[in-house]
C-alpha cells in the first residue's frame, strides 16, 4: 500500500429512493461522474443502502429483498467502470445476497478501487472478505417510526480493514457507530479513516424530554474519531423517503471529522447534498504521537467485560 499524505473525500448525501432499483443505480452512476469530474476525489462515499430504499424502517415487506444482488455483481461492475475511468475509490453501501454456507441477506458496503476492482478486506484474524457487512443490526422504536433489521439481515463476521492505494480504511454502517468496540477494533487494525454510511431518521420527540439521533450524531462521531485518533467520514441520507403509506424523514448532516474530534465539513439538514474535504493523513500519525491512548491500554483489565455475552 502506497500512502499519500493528503486525500480528498466526497460524501454523496442522497435524498429518498424508490423501489425502481435501476433508476437508483443510474443516479449513483451519475453522481460518481458529476463528483469525480468536478472534485477529483480520492474517495466517494454514499449513504446506507444507496441503491434501494432503506426499507427496514417501513412496514414489514419482504418483497424488497428481490432487489439484493451479489458482491461482486452487476452493480459493482458498473460502478467499477467509473471508478477506473476517474481513478477514484468508491465505497458503495448496498443490499447484498449471498449463497452457500453464508446464504442470506446482508446490509453491506463494497470498496471498489481506482483499478475498477473490488478491494478485499482483512479481518483481525487474517480472513479475507469481499466487503464489510453490518455487524450490529438495529431494532428500534421511535415516536411514529420503528425499524427492525434483524428480520431481514444477517450480521457480518467482524470489522475488516481495506488497504486502498491512498489509505488503510475501515467501514462501519449506521447502528455500528453506537458500539465503542467497533471503533477500537478498526483503530487497532491501523485504520486511518473510518467511513460510515448512515440512514438515520429525524424523528420527533417532545422538547426537553430526550436527545434525538440528530442531536447525538456528531457527538458520537467526534468521540469515535478522538478516542481512536482517526478520521471519520459519515454520509447520511437527507430528505423524505416514502415506503408505502409511511413517510420517513432523514436528517442528513453528513460530516468529515479529524482525529482530534473537530468537524471539518458538515452537510445540510434534511435535503440531498454533496460535500468534499481534503484531509492530511499525517494528522493521524501526529495525533497518535501526542495522545498515547493505544500504548496506555490495559487489555488484561478488560477481559472480564469482553467475555460477557
Amino acid at each position: 500500500m502506497e500512502e499519500s499524505k493528503k486525500v480528498k473525500i466526497a460524501l454523496v448525501q442522497q435524498g429518498g429512493l424508490s423501489s425502481d432499483k435501476e433508476d437508483n443505480v443510474r443516479r449513483v452512476l451519475a453522481a460518481i461522474n458529476r463528483v469525480a469530474r468536478r472534485e477529483k476525489p480520492d474517495f466517494i462515499l454514499f449513504n446506507e443502502t444507496c441503491t434501494t430504499p432503506y426499507f427496514p424502517m417501513g412496514p414489514r415487506n419482504n418483497s424488497y429483498l428481490r432487489l439484493a444482488e451479489s458482491i461482486p455483481g452487476p452493480t459493482t461492475d458498473r460502478v467499477g467502470e467509473l471508478a477506473r475511468k476517474h481513478q477514484t475509490c468508491v465505497i458503495l453501501p448496498m443490499l447484498e445476497r449471498r449463497s452457500g454456507k453464508e446464504a442470506g441477506y446482508y446490509n453491506s458496503a463494497a470498496v471498489i478501487g481506482p483499478g475498477g476492482r473490488i478491494i478485499p478486506g482483512r479481518l483481525p484474524g487474517g480472513a479475507q472478505v469481499n466487503c464489510y457487512s453490518k455487524v450490529h443490526l438495529g431494532k428500534t422504536v421511535y415516536p411514529r417510526y420503528s425499524g427492525d433489521e434483524t428480520i431481514y439481515f444477517k450480521s457480518g463476521p467482524g470489522f475488516p480493514v481495506f488497504d486502498t492505494p491512498k489509505a488503510r480504511i475501515g467501514i462501519l454502517i449506521c447502528y455500528d457507530r453506537r458500539f465503542f468496540e467497533s471503533w477500537r477494533v478498526l483503530g487497532l487494525s491501523g485504520a486511518q479513516i473510518v467511513f460510515l454510511p448512515v440512514a438515520a431518521v429525524a424523528y420527533p420527540v417532545a422538547k426537553g424530554k430526550k436527545a434525538t439521533a440528530q442531536d447525538l450524531f456528531e457527538p458520537e462521531l467526534r468521540t469515535g474519531a478522538y478516542q481512536n485518533l482517526l478520521f471519520v467520514a459519515a454520509c447520511n441520507k437527507g430528505g423524505m423517503e416514502r415506503l408505502g403509506s409511511r413517510e420517513i424523514l432523514y436528517f442528513g448532516q453528513s460530516c468529515i471529522i479529524n482525529p482530534m474530534g473537530i468537524v471539518l465539513r458538515r452537510g445540510p439538514s434534511k435535503r440531498p447534498s454533496t460535500i468534499t474535504q481534503e484531509v492530511d493523513l499525517e494528522n493521524v500519525k501526529e495525533a497518535r504521537k501526542t495522545f498515547l491512548f493505544y500504548e496506555a491500554r490495559k487489555p488484561a483489565c478488560y477481559q472480564a467485560i469482553i467475555r460477557q455475552t
